[in-house]
């Protein structure tokens, strides 16, 4: 155990590529990384679609500042689970979000 996680008080749902979007979160002096994964596709128990993003963060008055992948090449549309970490590597609770 590594400590207490970081909380989301508020995300967005959905995201478009490249737009930038505020987490509201107080510990946001502690955050140092902001990941997206996709949600698994498995067929034939092989997993087709599972992918990691790291998003690039902005500190900024109660929260962070993120901005989603440039394109469907970096990451195709679908549902992803938003999550964020402070130093230690403590994740936050997921949420589950739309990129289109």
């Amino acid at each position: 155990h590594r400590g207490a996680r970081p909380a989301m008080e508020d995300a967005p749902g959905a995201l478009g590529y490249g737009e930038p979007f505020f987490i509201a979160t107080a510990e946001a002096p502690q955050v140092t990384r902001v990941t997206l994964v996709r949600l698994g596709s498995v067929t034939h128990a092989f997993d087709q679609s599972q992918l990691f993003v790291e998003l690039d963060l902005r500190r900024s008055a109660g929260g962070i500042t993120a901005r989603a992948p440039e394109s469907g090449v970096v990451a195709p549309p679908g549902p992803y689970l938003l999550t964020i970490l402070n130093g230690a590597g403590v994740p936050s609770i997921s949420r589950i979000i739309s990129l289109n």
